[in-house]
Order: structure tokens, then C-alpha cells, then sequence
């Protein structure tokens, strides 16, 4: 069954960007930026407290955006009219001082070209719990960019109304791009959040391992495994045809 459609996490998978270096920059700029209107130590418990609500947020009437600021204005007494907007300007002004934390991986952009020249339905699917001026850039980063790159849906906190780890994000993609799990390919290097979920729903696997060691029975409950240049060569030779 030829795919239709291959769906890409981001961070470790298109862009070098391990998160337990990047938080821990992305915290500080962040709580400095806003430290006239919140205290920092009170800043990072309300964004993880919100963070969570929207990773255990599944399909509903919300956007993981709406369940993000109901919880965190709730808690901190902050009116979203009036603090939005100054999280949004971080992301505009001080955000892109962190893209020196993050690598580009020249095989990713290689990898989209091949993918919108066989005409596949292309989606940035990364975790939705950041803005997506965040994710934009982070594309822009990785050197595949939304103004070069035509994604089908590229996922953000605005525009899902579920996350990673549940099954029910993967299912709105899906039914976003009108594309059935079995023409579908997800492509990433977290095991709980992209392979389980995706492969628990019917869709082709490949997970990022870069060849480190990893259980033979996880193994082999995927499509095929390795680094993103493995994946190159796979799709040269008509993986997706197969």
C-alpha cells in the first residue's frame, strides 16, 4: 500500500535539540524576561502544572492552548489578556538567543525534499504544548522553514486539542490531513511518545535510535530503525513503496 503521508517529530529528530540542555536555558531566559509580572521560582511551577494539564488533555472542545491558560491564570491570578501578550513578545525578541543550543542535521532537509517531491502529505508533528512562533522557528533552526515548506499541518498548542503521548493526537492529524494510519509514517526518536502511540494506531514506524543500543524487543515492534540518514537511503531505495 503506497503512503500518503509521513509525519516527523522535531526536537532530536529533523533539529539536534535534546531537551534536558535546551529546559534548562529555556527556563532562565524565559522567567528573566517576565520577572517584572511573576517571580521566577512561582513561573516555572505554573508553566510545568499547565504543561501537564495539556499532556493529559485528550480530544475535546479546547485547544491545548485554552487548557493551558485556564489553568495557569486560575493558579497565578494573571489575566490572559493582558499576560499572553507579553509571552508572545519573548518569543519575538528573546526566543531565537537559544538556537545556538540546537544542531542542524543536514539529512532532514534532504529527506523533505525527497518527501514533497514524491507529492506526500508532510506534518511536523512535535509535541503541542509550545506556541507556534516557538516551533516555527525551531523549523527555521533546523533549516526547513514553514516559508519554504508547504507542511500539510504543522502541530502547536494552538491548533490541537490533544499531545503526545495519546493516541487521540495522532488520530487528529489524521483526520486534519484526511489520510488513514495505514498510508501513514511517523518518524521519530522518542519511544513512549512517537512510536508506541503510532504504532498502536496503525501507522508505519521509524525510530531515530542514531544505532545506540536498544532492545531487541522494542525492535521489533517497529518499522525499521537507526538515523535519519539510514532513513535517507531507505526512502532512496523506495521504502515507502514497499
Amino acid at each position: 500500500m503506497k503512503i500518503e503521508a509521513v509525519l516527523f517529530d522535531l526536537d532530536d529528530t529533523l533539529l539536534g535539540n535534546r531537551m534536558e540542555s535546551f529546559l534548562p536555558s529555556y527556563f532562565p531566559l524565559l522567567s528573566a524576561y517576565l520577572k517584572d509580572f511573576i517571580s521566577p521560582d512561582v513561573l516555572i511551577q505554573e508553566l510545568m502544572i499547565g504543561t501537564q494539564a495539556m499532556i493529559q488533555n485528550v480530544v475535546g472542545d479546547r485547544t491545548n492552548s485554552d487548557i493551558f491558560w485556564d489553568v495557569f491564570c486560575r493558579r497565578t491570578g494573571l489575566d490572559r489578556q493582558q499576560f499572553e501578550p507579553k509571552v508572545t513578545r519573548f518569543y519575538r525578541e528573546e526566543f531565537g538567543l537559544l538556537r545556538g543550543l540546537t544542531q542542524t542535521k543536514p539529512a532532514a532537509r534532504k529527506i523533505l525534499e525527497y518527501c514533497f517531491h514524491q507529492q506526500l502529505k508532510v506534518v511536523i508533528a512535535t509535541n503541542p504544548v509550545f506556541p507556534m512562533s516557538a516551533i516555527q522557528q525551531r523549523l527555521s533552526w533546523a533549516g526547513i522553514p514553514v516559508d519554504i515548506y508547504d507542511y500539510s499541518i504543522v502541530t502547536a498548542y494552538e491548533n490541537m486539542h490533544s499531545s503526545k503521548p495519546h493516541v487521540a493526537y495522532y488520530e487528529e492529524i489524521l483526520d486534519i490531513i484526511d489520510v488513514p494510519p495505514f498510508k501513514s509514517v511517523m518518524v521519530g526518536d522518542n519511544w513512549e511518545n512517537d512510536m508506541v502511540p503510532a504504532a498502536t494506531l496503525g501507522l508505519r514506524t521509524y525510530w531515530i535510535t542514531n544505532d545506540q543500543q536498544v532492545d531487541p524487543e522494542k525492535i521489533s515492534l517497529v518499522g525499521e530503525h537507526g538515523t535519519l540518514d539510514t532513513l535517507l537511503d531507505l526512502l532512496s531505495s523506495g521504502w515507502l513503496e514497499n
